[in-house]
């Protein structure tokens, strides 16, 4: 859930600004008008495609004009396009003072905003809203008594374009919920729950058709209404999640076009605003009340409109202003570069520009590298979250420096660079929305680097950009001066940009060591060796980098880097122990000085060669066992070239305390810990859906989270769940999966919809089972909530009891006797040479038969049947939970668990299997 800003009253002046250029508007007479419009929801104006000012009256538009008080005055001449106009439309045009309309326009938008109480908790510093975490944001779809949804299905459309990643529909380049999860560097992770559509009680003109001065008459009712009727389906509390007892949000999608894209003037412009602000009756819903909303439209020309509008009207429900100018005033403003002016509109609404490290310094997402001294500077896109902040002697006032580079959602900016924020907070600019209104003093202003503030010279405005700017110092244009004029002495020179990557100097920079000489490699072995290198006279410390050299196919040498040691941080100030190479293999290194003024170059390289493999880094390779019976075993390996004897330990393993690996999901449904992976996006954020702590995961269709692969057999698998309306044919199925990757049901268990839920513990886990999976399998309706899954898996190993025999002669295997019935023994074997060992083989392990003196024997004789049809295993009896062990006649474990009355087991292959039935023991047949 996503919270909003709190507000002391209206915030209907944060909105969409109109899309640029012309559109062509339909009047009520049929006739069809190409217009600009100007401005946003509660400051917008009408101007025809020749810049005359235009007033809407039902629906059809009427030239207007200034009267000396400073008032707008609409004349009774209806607007046509500019070779249809009448001469008395011509004569009235040719009188009108456009400078004077202009004065009057923006007289007007500052006394709407001043009538505005100021916004709290808006700027940079305190958000006061939860910028950070697992989020949730409520989303209605409403539709009107006379315009209803073009979309077949509007509900899997927009809960897929705000939370589906890789959201591609008509032309999208991916879901909202990815674009917050991306520009927040996934500190900010937001699910929108998406309702409706409901149909509201009046048509659109009710909602959204403007009074005199172009304001909606209503808008703030259909959000009303449509809370209203959900109030019996949606628990409205959950979505206090400040505790402030107010609803934190409520983004409604209406059906139709917007006014801001050309839908016609009784249609909704996209904005946010408060209920308070427009009513004073209390909407209370769940013991919350109904205040923040935001709102825009479904439709833009052909198709859906895209994420883009939703992103920019969520951003003001997060606290962030407008950057375009909100009235008429000429400032030239970010443009496309961004969200918050015109970038909504890129890739025509689908492709939306990252958040710049303006909006993430303001939301707590970044923190700016602080340039206030000499320095060679290397910085990286901002998709990977790494700017540049430069101080004012006015903690309000600063510059903000990023690296923009066309790719992901910054595919459509207007160019690629380093961009320069000139960012100077005034809370009362901010209060009033005006943050880039006055030309003269912009207050997140974008410095164009070639000077020229023109649309067509975008991709200038960044460094060193399409004007090659290599510079920016307190004497060039766009200065780095305060606004009070005073000088930083930062000057910023050097700029380049390759490979996507910029690259400055900071007043000049500062001097790098020189490259060191490195020097041959000692203490060569098999598996290691020593770098060495001259000592740098200015160095801190020192990296080393490790590597071979492949040729490809197409014969190009490629370096591959020892793993671990690409730019490693050197142990010693003239040599490193290079370690975990192998034998008789060529390797390179060089070695890197580092100082206060960043990375020498690379030293000269040095070859060097692995000696062979002697004897004592060898290691026999062990086979499985074979001949195994109640008693014994046969350890097989493999034999060592020049092993003269061998040593063979035979020992136990009991294992201690399990290793736990628990998923409670506290960073959320998307940042789950090491390895597990679940295929659904969703959460409940209330105690009533969750287990110790919120929130837990949401299943509401088919869907499954999966463990990681563990190096142990899982011992356990514990966790809690409650169904929502889950129907009885619903079921939990639990898998397991063995050390080949093979996949078995091991437990199917209903669906608990009780208050409280339920904890479920599986111990039966069947031998070998390396991960573990819970689907939720929805066979009717119903969601099912999922929380503190715990795993227990292997344990630290503790060798009980063994021996060791030795061999005095060469041989591939030796008889293992005197063991114990149904145990499981281990051996490893070493190799000896003369007075050389060998590194020890991989253990083995063995798990021997049952006593043959148990009763194993015909099936006939025992209490509870068990029979062989081909390849199945067919067990007959009415004990419940009853402990079933299948070995193969290695003794190995095929298969165990429990049964619950008669069932039937695929056995893998024909052969001979003792199974263990309860206290029983049978041998079966399988041909």
């Amino acid at each position: 859930m996503i919270t909003s800003v709190a507000l002391s009253a209206c915030v209907g002046a944060f909105a969409i600004p109109a899309k640029p250029g012309l559109v062509t508007m339909r009047q009520a007479d049929g006739t069809e008008l190409k217009v600009r419009i100007v401005g946003d929801e509660r400051s917008h104006h009408y101007l025809t495609e020749d810049g005359y000012l235009i007033v809407n009256k039902e629906n059809i538009f009427y030239y207007a004009s200034a009267d000396d008080h400073g008032n707008i005055v609409r004349s009774d001449i209806q607007a046509r396009p500019v070779g249809m106009r009448s001469a008395e439309a011509r004569d009235y045009l040719a009188k009108v003072d456009l400078p004077a309309v202009m004065t009057a326009l923006e007289n007007r938008d500052v006394r709407r905003r001043a009538a505005l109480a100021p916004r709290r908790n808006v700027g940079l510093f305190e958000t006061g809203f939860p910028s950070k975490g697992e989020q949730k944001g409520l989303v209605v779809l409403v539709e009107y008594k006379d315009v209803k949804f073009n979309l077949s299905d509007p509900y899997d459309y927009f809960n897929r374009m705000l939370n589906e990643d890789g959201f591609s529909d008509y032309g999208g380049t991916g879901c909202a919920a990815e674009y917050f999860r991306e520009s927040s560097v996934n500190q900010f992770r937001p699910q929108f729950d998406v309702y409706g559509p409901v149909t509201l009680s009046q048509n659109m003109s009710y909602y959204g058709g403007n009074d005199y001065n172009g304001n909606d008459s209503n808008p703030e009712q259909m959000v009303i209404e449509a809370c209203r009727q959900l109030d019996p389906t949606v628990d409205f509390s959950e979505y206090d999640r400040d505790g402030d007892g107010y609803i934190d949000n409520v983004f409604v999608f209406y059906a139709g076009r917007g006014e801001a894209s050309g839908g016609s003037p009784s249609s909704v412009w996209p904005h946010s605003w408060n209920v308070t602000s427009a009513t004073n009756t209390p909407c209370i819903f769940d013991g919350v009340g109904l205040d923040r909303y935001a709102c825009s439209n479904e439709w833009e020309g052909s198709r859906p409109d895209g994420v883009g509008t939703f992103i920019h009207e969520f951003s003001h429900v997060m606290g962030l202003p407008d950057l375009y100018a909100t009235s008429y005033t000429g400032a030239f403003t970010p443009g496309a570069w961004s969200v918050l002016d015109y970038g909504p509109y890129n890739n025509d609404g689908r492709t939306p520009p990252l958040y710049s490290v303006y909006e993430r310094y303001a939301l707590g997402w970044i923190s700016p590298q602080v340039i206030d001294r000499p320095a060679n500077m290397t910085m990286e896109a901002i998709s990977r979250n790494k700017a540049c902040i430069i101080p004012t002697a006015d903690e309000n006032e600063f510059f903000l420096l990023e690296n923009r580079q066309q790719e992901g959602w910054d595919k459509y900016i207007p160019g690629h660079g380093m961009l320069v924020w000139h960012v100077d907070f005034d809370e009362y600019v901010w209060a009033q929305n005006t943050v880039n209104n006055n030309a003269s003093h912009q207050y997140v202003d974008l410095e164009e680097a070639d000077g020229r503030p023109t649309e067509y010279t975008r991709a200038g405005d960044a460094f060193p950009g399409t004007g090659n700017v290599a510079s920016f110092t307190d004497d060039t244009n766009p200065s780095m001066r305060a606004w009070n004029g005073t000088r930083l002495n930062l000057p910023i020179t050097g700029i380049t940009e390759t490979g996507g990557v910029i690259r400055f100097a900071v007043a000049g920079g500062v001097e790098l060591p020189d490259p060191v000489k490195a020097l041959g490699a000692t203490d060569i072995t098999a598996v290691s060796f020593t770098a060495n290198w001259e000592p740098s006279p200015v160095a801190s410390s020192y990296k080393i980098s490790v590597y071979t050299k492949q040729t490809t196919p197409g014969g190009r040498e490629m370096t591959v880097y020892v793993d671990g040691y690409n730019m490693r941080d050197a142990d010693g100030a003239r040599a490193t122990a290079v370690t975990g190479l192998s034998p008789e293999t060529t390797y390179y290194y060089v070695v890197y000085a580092v100082g206060e003024g960043g990375r020498s170059e690379a030293s000269n390289e040095i070859i060097v060669t692995t000696s062979e493999a002697t004897f004592e880094y060898l290691s026999p390779k062990s086979l499985p066992a074979e001949k195994v019976t109640d008693k014994s075993f046969e350890a097989r390996w493999e034999m060592m070239a020049d092993a003269t004897g061998y040593l063979i330990d035979i020992f136990e393993i009991t294992l201690g305390e399990p290793f736990r690996d628990t998923v409670d999901f506290a960073d959320g449904v998307r940042n789950l810990p090491a390895g597990w992976k679940t295929n659904s996006t969703l959460s409940y954020a209330n105690t009533a859906y969750s287990g110790e702590a919120v929130p837990s995961l949401r299943f509401a269709r088919d869907g499954y989270i999966e463990s990681p692969v563990y190096s142990a057999d899982v011992r356990s698998l514990t966790f809690w769940h409650r169904g929502v309306q889950a129907t009885a044919d619903n079921r939990i199925i639990v898998s397991a999966c063995n050390e080949k990757g093979a996949w078995k049901d091991v437990a199917s268990l209903p669906v608990v919809n009780a208050a409280g839920g339920s904890v479920t513990r599986i111990d039966s886990i069947p031998s070998g089972t390396r991960a573990v999976s819970i689907t939720y399998d929805l066979q009717t309706k119903g969601s099912l909530a999922l929380d503190d899954i715990i795993v227990e898996w292997g344990g630290d190993e503790n060798v009980a009891g063994g021996y060791t025999l030795e061999l005095t002669y060469a041989t591939d295997r030796v008889d293992v006797k005197g063991l114990e019935p149904s145990s499981t023994y281990y051996y490893r074997v070493t190799g000896c040479a003369g007075g050389m060992r060998s590194l020890p083989s991989a253990k083995v392990k063995v798990t021997t038969l049952p006593s043959e003196e148990t009763g194993v024997g015909d099936v006939a004789c025992m209490r509870k049947s068990v029979r062989a049809d081909g390849r199945k295993l067919i067990l007959d009896t009415d004990d419940k939970e009853l402990p079933i062990t299948v070995f193969g006649i290695s003794g190995h474990v095929i298969y165990a668990g429990k049964v619950n009355g008669p069932a039937v087991l695929d056995l893998p292959a024909a052969g001979l299997y003792i199974v263990r039935l309860g206290d029983e023991n049978h041998k079966i047949s399988v041909r």
